[in-house]
Parts: C-alpha cells; sequence; structure tokens
C-alpha cells in the first residue's frame, strides 16, 4: 500500500522481526525493502537520512542492511540515557486515551518506556531472544517524568516497560532508589507499572506502602502461567504469591492489580486450561486479559512447531483468512480454533462473577457503567472467530 500510494520513497523497516536470521528474501524480495534496520533505530535512521539528502547510499552505517545478499549484524546503543526526550511539544497531548484496563481516569496521561528487550528468555517470546536487554538510568526517567508535568501539565503516566523492576533477589532495594529520586522531584502524577509476578512476590509491605505515597495507583502483572512451564522463565510459589496480592489489597486498597494470562501450550488440555481460568479469580485483579499462545518468528517455541523454517509464518499469516492476524498454537490435544474458544470462555467465567462487579464499582466509581458496558462485550466478542463449540 505504501509504494502504491508513495511509488517514489524508499521504504525502510525495523523492528524485531529484522534480527530474526534468514529474514532477507522477505523483506527484499516480498516487502520491496530499501533498506532494513536491525536493532535501534535512532541513529541508523538519521545516518540514513543524511546519505540520501546527499545522493548517496546509506553504506557502511552499523545495523543497516542494503541488499539481500550483504548481510550486517545488529546495532544497539549501549548507553540509552544519551538519548534526547522525546518531542512531546510536537504531539497534541490528549489524543489518545489508556485501554481500559489501564485507564486511571486522570487526563492528560502519557506512556514511559524506561527499558529495552528482556533479560529472561522464555520460549514463546522473542524480546529476551534477540533484543539486547538495557535500561534507562533512574534519573533519566524521573527527568523525563518532570518535563511532561511541567510542560505538558501530564497527570498521569504508564510505565510500558516488562522488566522496569526485574531483579527479584534486590526489587526492595531497585524501587526504594527509584521512589527516593522521584520523592525528590516532587512530582504530583499517577502512575502504574508492569512487573513479573516471580518479582512481584519479593516486594514487601513498606514498599507498597511507599509507592502508594509516591503516586503508584496500579500493578500490571505479567502472570502468563500459574502453573510452571518451560515456556515460560517465571517460575513462582504460587502460595507466596497469593499471599501478596491479599497483603496488598490489605495494606493498599487503592492500588489496582490486573493480570495478564496465556492459555495452551504442549501438554495442556481443557481440564488443566480450565484450571488454569479458574484460578485466575484468586488474586483480586480488577482486570483479567486471557490470550491464546501465539507462535513467533525467532522463538524457540517457533523453531520446534516449524522445524526452524523462519519464512514460514509470512506464508500463514498472508493467507489466512481468519480474523485474527497472529499464528495461534495448536496441537492433537487442544485446536487454535478451540484455543480462541476457551479465551472466549476465560473472558464470561472471569467477568460474569458477583465479586468482580463489587471489586469494580469501588475501584471505578461513576465510570463502571461505561467500563462495564466494554467488559459485556469482551464477554461476548473479544478475539473470538465465530465459533459455536460447546466447552
Amino acid at each position: 500500500m505504501c509504494n502504491q500510494v508513495y511509488p517514489h520513497i524508499p521504504l525502510i523497516y525495523g523492528g524485531p522481526l529484522t534480527l530474526i536470521p534468514d529474514q532477507e528474501q522477505l523483506f527484499f524480495r516480498r516487502l520491496n525493502a530499501f533498506a532494513v534496520v536491525k536493532g535501534d533505530g535512532e541513529y541508523s535512521l538519521c545516518k540514513i537520512l543524511c546519505k540520501l539528502r546527499k545522493g548517496d547510499l546509506p553504506l557502511g552505517i552499523p545495523g543497516v542492511q542494503i541488499q539481500e545478499n550483504i548481510v550486517t549484524g545488529s546495532s544497539f546503543i549501549e548507553n540509552l540515557d544519551i538519548l534526547p526526550h522525546p518531542s512531546w511539544d510536537i504531539y497534541k497531548m490528549g489524543s489518545y486515551k489508556p485501554s481500559i484496563r489501564r485507564d486511571l481516569f486522570v487526563y492528560p496521561f502519557a506512556p514511559i518506556i524506561g527499558s529495552r528487550g528482556c533479560p529472561h528468555g522464555c520460549e514463546f517470546c522473542i524480546s529476551g531472544q534477540l533484543i539486547k536487554y538495557r535500561k534507562h538510568s533512574f534519573e533519566y526517567i524521573i527527568e523525563q517524568m518532570r518535563d511532561l508535568y511541567q510542560n505538558q501539565a501530564i497527570k498521569s503516566i504508564i510505565f510500558y516497560d516488562d522488566n522496569l523492576f526485574s531483579n527479584k533477589t534486590n526489587v526492595n532495594e531497585e524501587i526504594e532508589l527509584f521512589l527516593d529520586c522521584l520523592a525528590k522531584a516532587k512530582l504530583r502524577t499517577f502512575w502504574q507499572i508492569e512487573i513479573r509476578p516471580d518479582v512481584f512476590s519479593q516486594i514487601s509491605i513498606d514498599i507498597f506502602n511507599k509507592l502508594f505515597l509516591n503516586g503508584c495507583r496500579q500493578i500490571n502483572l505479567g502472570i502468563d502461567k500459574i502453573k510452571p512451564s518451560k515456556l515460560f522463565s517465571k517460575s513462582f510459589n504460587l502460595g507466596q504469591f497469593t499471599e501478596t496480592c491479599n497483603s496488598l489489597s490489605k495494606a493498599c486498597p487503592h492500588i489496582r492489580l490486573t493480570g495478564t494470562f496465556i492459555l495452551g501450550g504442549p501438554g495442556e488440555n481443557f481440564v488443566s486450561i480450565k484450571e488454569e481460568i479458574d484460578a485466575s479469580k484468586d488474586f483480586g485483579l480488577l482486570f483479567a486479559h486471557y490470550y491464546p499462545l501465539e507462535l513467533y518468528p525467532g522463538t524457540p517455541l517457533y523453531g520446534k512447531k516449524f522445524d526452524n523454517d523462519m519464512n514460514a509464518w509470512f506464508d500463514i499469516i498472508i493467507n489466512d483468512k481468519l480474523s485474527w492476524g497472529e499464528i495461534i498454537y495448536n496441537d492433537d490435544i487442544v485446536s487454535s480454533k478451540q484455543l480462541i474458544d476457551l479465551v472466549h470462555y476465560a473472558y464470561q467465567h472471569f467477568y460474569g462473577r458477583n465479586e468482580w462487579k463489587e471489586l469494580a464499582k469501588y475501584f471505578l466509581g461513576v465510570h463502571y457503567s461505561n467500563v462495564s458496558k466494554a467488559i459485556n462485550f469482551w464477554q461476548v466478542d473479544r478475539f473470538r472467530l465465530g465459533m459455536t463449540e460447546e466447552l
């Protein structure tokens, strides 16, 4: 479509897919790439544009490939703090609202990403496989928060990092260091974070209280699987995790908890998946999101299913007539269509409870009515492909 609208504009591709071996023919033969950027794109793209303005080809730029048969390595920025803050002054604040499950109803809001990559190697996920893990310093992140607060009147912030606080052995010290820096900035903003369940389980009540006092109003838990699985490097003690959730709700009843879950995978069946769905209601979550297990090229899970044919995914996606735009895991026990039906069942099971309705009314107040309308849609149609199989 870009070629049709702008036939003389070069197409430059980036993102995690460019880091996967043997993808060159996809970009250059089938997607008409002029250049491919492997790794971080800030400096690489600027150098490409400088060369093009001079009428030169972008040769010799680290991480930039311009021909299929001339393969180049990736290029990552080691010190993320050398990057400038986003130019929020050219962006119309308030143009977007966060998703319902992340909406604190305090506007305007802004997103911040304080890290790249992942230190963990979950077999289903590309982040820990190909993208080098790096973090901004807390001073850099808080300076960005100050910029948003003072110059853009931002009142709430969402940290979209999976691993802003990633080390479960010293997570309390890490969070306390961040909060001490934040307290000195004296910013009156609300914010929320993403965190792994094994890291979350190690947070003390004193730190939870300090999080609340410094503006944290929501913690989004990437739970994925309640039972241990080789695919997910998130082994955690379920009893300790449940106790931490309960302790937080008692000590800081105004911090919202949400969770994401992934259904399906090797060795799972209808009974085990339903047990996971049933257990997800025991953590006091305001919102739970359920996803079918997806296959991403470049991951060990994908390699096992497709015998390391790293180009098979493209033909599947292009020729797939289903409305879900990903490759859904399936095996002889649970088909991909049945897995989507289980996702549908999970939303009905979680949000159809009176306990959830009471919790939602407590946290959402006057917003409950509008949010519940969206939830009703999730219960009927989220990731739904129109199947009618009985569970």
